[in-house]
């Protein structure tokens, strides 16, 4: 006899199975990680998908509004300069707007790349593994980890 659901992936105390919230810790990024971290606190599994999710989140957000704004704030000195950009010939201007169109196609192929590996990660969570992503997963490894077993002692005296 085959095993069912509820045998593969115990339900938690929401009343979803743990692979169902690992998948949705990604879902709304750090807000629905934030609630399910609250919530399912001592389920490991959804612990280690949701400190996971908010960390893959919160990188993915300052990548994606960093880079904009330093681009904004040099374009917007350049351009403060004009006496700088008169002086420029044709081939630094060419220069300087092909390498502001280059760190725009990279920032596209880096969320592009992020936004695939979070996609893999619910993928893995709904098979009910822990798939580390790159830099933040063994980060949140060790965030989610069980705490000690019993009493931690401070002094013993």
């Amino acid at each position: 006899m085959a095993p069912s659901v509820d045998d593969a992936f115990p339900v938690t105390e929401i009343g979803f199975g743990e692979n169902i919230e690992g998948v949705l810790c990604y879902a709304l990024g750090p807000v629905s990680a934030t609630f399910f971290l609250t919530k399912e606190w001592n389920n490991n599994f959804v612990r280690f998908h949701a400190i996971q999710s908010i960390l893959a989140s919160i990188t993915l957000m300052l990548i994606v509004f960093l880079i904009p704004i330093t681009l904004i704030i040099a374009l917007s000195q350049q351009a403060l300069d004009m006496d700088a950009i008169n002086a420029l010939d044709e081939d630094e201007i060419i220069k300087f707007f092909s390498a502001t169109i280059g760190v725009i196609i990279a920032m596209n192929v880096l969320v592009i790349m992020a936004i695939a590996f979070l996609v893999r990660a619910m993928y893995k969570a709904f098979l009910g593994e822990r798939y580390k992503l790159p830099l933040v997963g063994a980060l949140a490894e060790r965030w989610s980890a069980p705490p000690p077993d019993g009493p931690v002692l401070i002094y013993d005296g």
